[in-house]
C-alpha cells in the first residue's frame, strides 16, 4: 500500500467519555476540527466501543481527562489503560492539551495522581499538541517521555449552532428563549446607556478556577484605568461570566455602571457585538501564560476592538492590536469608532491566515493524514 493509500485510509477517532458542547476546549479542538475535516471527505469521528484497533487508526485524547475536575480517576485511569493497549496493537496516539496542568495551585492526591496519568499517557504518545508555543515549552521540559511536540492554536468561533441542535430546540427550548430575552433586554438597556453617551465595554470569560489564579477578577487590575476613562469620557462595562455571587461581591463600588449577563452558548455572539470594545486583563502567571489567543481572536472576529495585557499568545497581533498600556490605549480607542474601525480592519488579515477555521483544520489535517 502507497503512503497516499495509506492515508487515505487512515481513521482519527477523539477519546471523549462525555461529549459537552458548553465546553470551550471541546468546541474548539474537538468539534469545530471535527466537522472540518469532515467536509474534507475525511474519517474522523468519536470513538466507538467495539471499532477496529490498528495500524490505520489515530486515537486523540485530551490532556484534561486524566484530571479530577474533568473526570473521576477510575474514568481516567481507564483511558490511559485503553491508550497503552491501542498503542501496543500499532494504533497512533495524540494527546491535545491546552492548558498548563504543572502550573496548578492544587497540591491535591487526585491532581498529583492526574499528574502521574499524565506521564503514563505520554510514555506511550506519538504526539504531544499545544495550544501555544508556551504551553509547548512547559511540557517539554515536564514530560518525562520522548515525544514529539507540535503547536496548533485554536481557531476563530464563527458560529456557536452545533449538529446536536435540533430545529425544535433552537426554536422552542424554554432555556434559550429566557436566553434570548436577557439578550434582548441588555441590548435595550445598552441602547439607553449609547442615547445618554456611554461606551459599552466588555468582558467575557470563565469566572476563575480552582487550580490557578486568573478570571473575573482579573478586572479589578485595570479598574484605575477603567475609572481613569469614565471622567474623560462614559462608559459601562458588561462582564459576561459563570458566578453572578463573585460579581456581586467585587463589583459593587465601580463609579459607572457595571452590569453581570450569564454566559450562554447560544446568544453568547449575539451579546458579544452589542458592546464596542473588549477588555482582556490577564493575570501574569505560569497558567494563563501558556492559554491560547481565543478570546482575543474571537472578539476581533465579531467585529470588536479589543485592549489587552500581553499574554505570550498575542504576540501575533501585536502590530495590529493594543496590547498593555491600558489607560493611553484606552483613551485613544475610546476617542472614535474610526480608531476601533482601523484595529479591526488591520487585524482581519491576519486573523484569516492565522485562526481562520480552514487554517486550523489544514494543521489537524496534516498531523492526522501525513
Amino acid at each position: 500500500m502507497t503512503e497516499q493509500n495509506q492515508s487515505e485510509y487512515r481513521r482519527v477517532r477523539w477519546m471523549i467519555p462525555t461529549v459537552n458542547p458548553r465546553s470551550a476546549s471541546l468546541r474548539y479542538r474537538c468539534l469545530y476540527p471535527m466537522a472540518e475535516l469532515t467536509r474534507m471527505g475525511r474519517s474522523v469521528d468519536f470513538w466507538r466501543d467495539g471499532e477496529l484497533i490498528d495500524a490505520q487508526l489515530t486515537l486523540v485524547f485530551e490532556g484534561w481527562s486524566l484530571f479530577p475536575s474533568v473526570n473521576p480517576v477510575l474514568v481516567a485511569t481507564a483511558l490511559v489503560e485503553f491508550a497503552e493497549k491501542a498503542a501496543a496493537l500499532g494504533a497512533t496516539i495524540i494527546v491535545d492539551n491546552c492548558d498548563n496542568q504543572f502550573a496548578s495551585d492544587t497540591a491535591s492526591a487526585q491532581w498529583t495522581q492526574g499528574l502521574e496519568l499524565l506521564q503514563r499517557l505520554a510514555a506511550v504518545s506519538d504526539v504531544f499538541v499545544s495550544c501555544s508555543t508556551e504551553l509547548q515549552a512547559v511540557l517539554r521540559q515536564n514530560l518525562r517521555a520522548t515525544v514529539r511536540h507540535t503547536v496548533i492554536d485554536d481557531p476563530v468561533e464563527q458560529d456557536t449552532r452545533l449538529d446536536v441542535d435540533s430545529l425544535w430546540k433552537r426554536i422552542f427550548s424554554p432555556q434559550r428563549l429566557v436566553a434570548w430575552a436577557v439578550t434582548w433586554r441588555h441590548g435595550l438597556k445598552l441602547l439607553c446607556d449609547h442615547v445618554n453617551g456611554r461606551m459599552p465595554l466588555v468582558w467575557y470569560g470563565s469566572h476563575g478556577n480552582s487550580f490557578a489564579a486568573g478570571g473575573m477578577l482579573d478586572l479589578l487590575a485595570i479598574k484605575p484605568s477603567l475609572e481613569a476613562a469614565n471622567a474623560a469620557k462614559p462608559i459601562s462595562l458588561t462582564v459576561i461570566s459563570n458566578n453572578k455571587r463573585k460579581f456581586d461581591q467585587n463589583f459593587a463600588d465601580f463609579k459607572f455602571p457595571v452590569y453581570y449577563v450569564e454566559w450562554n452558548r447560544v446568544t453568547f455572539h449575539a451579546l458579544l457585538r452589542q458592546h464596542s470594545i473588549v477588555v482582556i486583563p490577564s493575570s501574569d502567571n505560569p497558567f494563563t501564560r501558556c492559554k491560547s489567543s481565543n478570546r482575543l481572536t474571537l472578539a476581533l472576529h465579531h467585529g470588536l476592538a479589543v485592549i489587552a495585557d500581553p499574554m505570550p499568545a498575542y504576540r501575533a497581533y501585536q502590530d495590529v492590536v493594543d496590547l498593555g498600556n491600558w489607560q493611553a490605549n484606552l483613551a485613544a480607542l475610546m476617542q472614535s469608532r474610526k480608531a476601533q474601525r482601523h484595529q479591526i480592519a488591520a487585524a482581519r488579515q491576519v486573523l484569516d491566515e492565522r485562526n481562520g477555521i480552514a487554517v486550523i483544520s489544514k494543521r489537524w489535517e496534516a498531523l492526522f493524514f501525513p
